[in-house]
């Protein structure tokens, strides 16, 4: 970008109903390490953080990945959003309006839950999601079947989305047991209004599987690798 910030790279979200990729996901730069959970957040980490996340909104519009009513999926460390969830969801507010999108476009800005959390901190999560969605944004849980305090972020966030663990998903092909846990999984979803995202699908198999179970949002190799953001 002109004023030298990292660009993501992107990963395709593709519908295997609509036969198209319907998003993308925005990833850090390749060799860009994810910062400690466990390390301190300052104020300051935390205003440089959101900066990089508006440019990379106003990079992704640049490049077209917004075009055809496509989502835009942004990663959010949740313990890390308790500390600032006002600001950063008014800075994630005002980049759409940067990027030239506008509020009419929020909802196709999904936030993406990320980290592990206590039980405790159900009024955090149920804040910061209230913070986000009063903005617009559409809030998606990141890791489903990975532990179970994600049964918390799924009461208290009343997600729109939920991204679906490899630990569920990795031998769906070949495993019978996981077929049936994912169709209750899928069950539970529709009568919560929840949509579902496979990732880390590879196979045509494990696509094809999937697609019969009514998961039809999918990510992995099969659908396009993680790829630097071209520049506009």
């Amino acid at each position: 970008m002109p004023d030298g910030v990292p660009l993501p790279r992107q990963r395709p979200v593709f519908d295997l109903h609509a036969e198209r990729v319907c998003g993308f996901d925005l990833l850090p730069p390749e060799g860009l390490a994810p910062p400690d959970p466990a390390a301190d957040y300052p104020h300051d980490r935390f205003i440089q953080d959101v900066a990089l996340r508006r440019r990379w909104l106003e990079a992704a519009h640049l490049a077209g990945l917004t075009a055809h009513r496509r989502w835009i999926v942004l990663p959010v460390h949740v313990g890390r959003a308790a500390q600032h969830a006002d600001a950063l969801s008014i800075q994630l507010r005002d980049g759409l309006a940067a990027a030239a999108l506008g509020a009419r476009s929020a909802g196709r800005m999904v936030i993406q839950f990320e980290g592990s959390r206590e039980p405790g901190e159900s009024a955090h999560t149920r804040r910061i999601a209230r913070l986000f969605r009063e903005h617009g944004f559409t809030i998606c849980i990141a890791g489903f079947g990975d532990g179970c305090e994600l049964g918390h972020d799924l009461l208290d966030a009343a997600p729109e989305l939920l991204r679906l663990s490899p630990a569920l998903t990795g031998e769906i092909a070949t495993d019978r047991s996981r077929r049936s846990v994912l169709a209750g999984v899928v069950s539970m979803a529709r009568d919560l209004g929840i949509g579902l995202i496979a990732d880390h699908v590879d196979t045509p198999q494990q696509a094809a599987t999937l697609l019969a179970l009514d998961i039809h949002l999918q990510t992995g190799s099969l659908h396009g690798n993680p790829a630097p953001m071209p520049l506009r």
